[in-house]
């Protein structure tokens, strides 16, 4: 009776198949390549991608690169590769051919980082707040004059971040900060906005952004309805102001045959 060798421990490396499939799922990882002006945005899309996909330890350099003689030698190379790929597939060719060479998805994510981050530039930051302070609503939709503005604020707080000894100062600037965006949001808005502005301003404590930005889309909405109504109220006075009876008493119709069956009928009613 032959012997039956003893089961591996070790789990059996990632077929090339199945890093095939999981590669091309993925070889989109974002509309938003990296171009050269876009460093913070596109990092933050790459890294909630991959932090999706379980592979962030590929980026950070958590996951090492094991022996050549470690059953999982296989498996990391297959998904370094796949991560490479996924890294040089988001970035525009002219921006990737400088990566191209490096060996693991680490080297390209910090050569990256190295190339682009900007890092707390002040001239950035200027400009950033500049534009805050200018977008206007200008006859966009609600929602898309607000996008702008998150657009804006987001890039500010990575640029900028929170970095306060105490909690407390943290929440404290935080509220301060979350005011004057209020302050810009509602400066911005359309002239039809004017009095939703001011009951907004009158609010003591100042409602946060996204509460107010909730008070102004509901009159957004409102208005949008009272611009749908038909005008029923204005319908009936017309028909009332121009019906009959209503001519009559005023002395601004009389029919040459007063003595149509409509005229008899109106004098009895009337009592006339």
């Amino acid at each position: 009776m032959s012997e039956v060798p003893p089961k591996s421990s070790a789990a059996p490396p990632v077929s090339s198949t199945v890093m095939t499939q999981l590669d091309n799922m993925s070889m989109q990882m974002t509309s938003n390549k990296l171009d050269g002006t876009n460093y913070s945005a596109w990092s933050q899309f790459v890294e909630l991608y991959v932090t999706g996909k379980g592979k962030l330890g590929y980026l950070t350099g958590e996951k090492i690169k094991p022996a050549i003689s470690d059953p999982l030698f296989s498996t990391w190379v297959e998904e370094n590769a796949m991560l490479m790929s996924w890294l040089l597939n988001s970035m525009t060719p002219d921006i990737n051919a400088s990566f191209l060479r490096l060996p693991t998805a680490h080297d390209i994510w910090d050569a990256v980082a190295q190339t682009y981050f900007t890092g707390n530039d002040a001239s950035q930051i200027y400009e950033l707040r500049r534009k805050a302070h200018e977008t206007r609503q200008q006859g966009k939709s609600l929602a898309s004059y607000f996008s702008a503005l998150q657009t804006i604020w987001q890039e500010l707080d990575f640029l900028n971040p929170y970095d306060m000894e105490s909690a407390k100062d943290t929440a404290t600037l935080k509220t301060r900060i979350e005011n004057e965006r209020v302050y810009d949001f509602l400066a911005g808005l359309d002239p039809g906005f004017d009095q939703i502005r001011v009951q907004v301003l009158a609010q003591d404590p100042t409602p946060n952004l996204r509460s107010t930005y909730a008070f102004v889309r509901r009159e957004e909405l409102r208005q949008a309805a009272m611009l749908a109504s038909p005008p029923h109220e204005s319908s009936a006075l017309i028909t009332i102001q121009d019906s009959p009876s209503a001519l009559v008493s005023s002395g601004s119709w009389k029919p040459e045959n007063k003595e149509s069956l409509f005229w008899r009928r109106l004098k009895s009613t009337q009592g006339w």
